[in-house]
């Protein structure tokens, strides 16, 4: 049986629904936020800047990570089996007009060994395409990987889950596990 894990991304009519983009300052770093590495300071609130478009529940941002509205939040929340293993960053998003709180999601341990180097599309130093270890993340709804610090990774269950909820700007991407 064919199994996959998901990452958020925008949604497929995201740039035609006008959904906004949130710019950081130039003092916030992203190397802050890597998964499967815990924070090394204590979260302080941030603003980023979105100078167009509307509030999606899915935010993408320039420090490439996925912002979730409290909506897509409490959703993970609910559906989650291992929430416990995600921190919810608050982060403060700024149209001009109006201020809305989002959250940076971060899995601050990853899950060690948890691509199939032989099965995945790479050359030495790039993954292309990860091939995840199906029994080392069956029981997991989110992860993070060793081998790629930027993504927070999904179950179908809770990708469904998120699906059936048709909030706003979420899309998916998903890469196999055997």
């Amino acid at each position: 049986m064919e199994y996959k894990v998901y990452y958020l991304k925008p949604s497929k009519d995201y740039e035609k629904k006008r959904f906004g983009f949130a710019e950081s300052p130039a003092h916030i770093n992203s190397s802050l936020l890597y998964e499967g590495v815990p924070l090394e300071i204590e979260w302080k609130l941030i603003t980023l800047e979105m100078p167009y478009g509307d509030f999606p529940d899915f935010l993408d941002c320039s420090l490439n990570k996925p912002l979730c509205s409290n909506e897509l939040k409490n959703l993970i929340n609910e559906n989650c089996n291992n929430k416990a293993d995600i921190n919810r960053l608050p982060v403060n998003i700024s149209n001009g007009v109006k201020l809305e709180t989002y959250y940076f999601l971060h899995v601050p341990h990853f899950t060690p060994n948890v691509i199939d180097m032989d099965k995945s599309w790479r050359d030495e130093d790039v993954i292309f395409a990860p091939h995840f270890k199906r029994e080392l993340i069956i029981n997991k709804d989110v992860f993070a990987s060793d081998d790629d610090l930027t993504k927070v990774y999904f179950s179908e269950k809770l990708k469904k889950s998120i699906e059936k909820s048709n909030l706003k700007g979420v899309g998916f991407d998903s890469w196999k596990a055997s």
